[in-house]
């Protein structure tokens, strides 16, 4: 398992890109991607609760924040086993 500590350029159900300094990396992620960020487990309590699966990558990992990304390589690419947010960044008040 390796690390990969960056800003978050992008990110969707799918992928996350992370930048560090002039090296990005593209990591796939997918439903076992273990996410560790202030709030996900109220926020993962909530959506389970709404009957939804629970919190997704894109719901608790947004662009700009700080994070860890541990991840293997499987077949070619880099599959993101956990992804850490160390620095939320700052996201504007939903209306």
């Amino acid at each position: 398992m390796e690390s990969f500590v960056g800003v978050v350029k992008a990110v969707s159900g799918s992928s996350l890109t992370v930048e560090r300094g002039s090296i990005t990396g593209v990591f796939n992620v997918d439903a076992s991607t273990h996410i560790a960020a202030m709030g996900a487990t109220a926020k993962t309590k909530e959506a389970q609760a709404a009957g939804k699966p629970g919190l997704t990558v894109p719901d608790a990992v947004h662009v700009g924040d700080q994070v860890v990304v541990k991840f293997h390589e499987m077949k070619g690419t880099m599959m993101a086993s956990e992804i850490a947010v160390r620095t939320a960044s700052v996201q504007p008040a939903k209306k």
